[in-house]
């Protein structure tokens, strides 16, 4: 077995695979990647914030006889500022090397793996050698691009859902086989690759996203609360949201699911009261979000 280190995507599945033209180490690529986390507080105390980081290439360093694209992040959507340096990338022949700032070198992916090998995953409390599942392709600007489905870590119910897109990475972000984790599914809890763009044009996004760049932070006097009723609460098929009448104006709905994917988006310039039909939805804990003006207000409910 070959061993390094280092739900999700049903896009259209295709069988046969062509030489790749998404080159992992392009200095013009970048990656948005998004993270939701629970970040309450007394006064929301159900808030589930989602931010994104921009990982992406600036410059270059020559290392011995070798040369290295420098990588970075920053929460800038444009990719312009607050930089931090986060090490070194290297490609050569379907590998892909990283030195982190301890000038520690990796093999972090190797896209000419097979069915069978096995992938060495460092979690903080221990490394686990993970096997490759099975190898599918998917079509990006007209090219297939192999799709490797990588077996779950032995943390049950904690899972990873980890699969690597030839050439982008992983759909968790270009370092998570260096710095990998395992998710819940009964909190909302997520990291996972929103976009993939060359020369700030868009060659994959992940379906699941309506926008590359997703911002949904707790800031002072944002949440408006009692404004608006939601019932009932759980739900079956239908959710009623109740809008007071002196809410005139255009407002959006929106219901996130645990994981910070925006599932149902609408906008409305009614009030009274709203029917938003649930019958798609999973048995699951969900959270609207309604949008009015420059206020937001947000609320958990159920679906059962």
């Amino acid at each position: 077995m070959k061993k390094l280190l280092i739900i999700f995507l049903t896009i259209s599945t295709m069988i046969g695979f062509s030489q790749n033209s998404i080159n992992f180490v392009d200095p013009n690529a970048t990656w948005n990647v998004a993270s939701t986390y629970p970040n309450a507080n007394p006064e929301n105390p159900d808030f589930v914030e989602t931010t994104t980081t921009v990982f992406g290439f600036i410059g270059d360093t020559l290392i011995g006889s070798e040369s290295w694209l420098k990588f970075y992040s920053t929460p800038d959507s444009n990719f312009m500022n607050n930089f931090t340096y986060l090490g070194n990338f290297r490609g050569e022949n379907g590998f892909v090397f990283f030195m982190d700032t301890l000038n520690s070198i990796d093999t972090i992916y190797n896209f000419n793996l097979q069915v069978g090998d096995s992938v060495s995953y460092p979690f903080g409390y221990g490394s686990h050698y993970l096997q490759i599942e099975n190898i599918d392709s998917i079509e990006i600007n007209g090219e297939f691009h192999k799709r490797f489905f990588i077996e779950e870590p032995p943390y049950p119910p904690m899972i990873m859902s980890e699969i690597w897109i030839e050439g982008i990475g992983s759909v968790h972000g270009p370092l998570f086989p260096k710095y990998p984790r395992v998710f819940s599914d009964e909190i909302p809890d997520s990291l996972n690759l929103t976009c993939y763009k060359v020369d700030n044009s868009i060659v994959w996004n992940n379906p699941f996203y309506d926008d590359c760049y997703i911002s949904i932070i707790l800031s002072l006097s944002e949440i408006e609360k009692g404004k608006f009723k939601i019932f009932p609460n759980p739900v079956n098929d239908r959710l009623t949201v109740e809008i007071p009448k002196k809410e005139i104006g255009d407002y959006m709905i929106s219901i996130i699911d645990i994981h910070g994917k925006i599932l149902i988006k609408e906008n409305y310039n009614q009030f009274g009261k709203i029917e938003i039909n649930t019958t798609s939805l999973k048995n699951s804990f969900y959270i609207i979000q309604i949008e009015f003006g420059n206020k937001i207000y947000r609320q958990k409910f159920i679906k059962e």
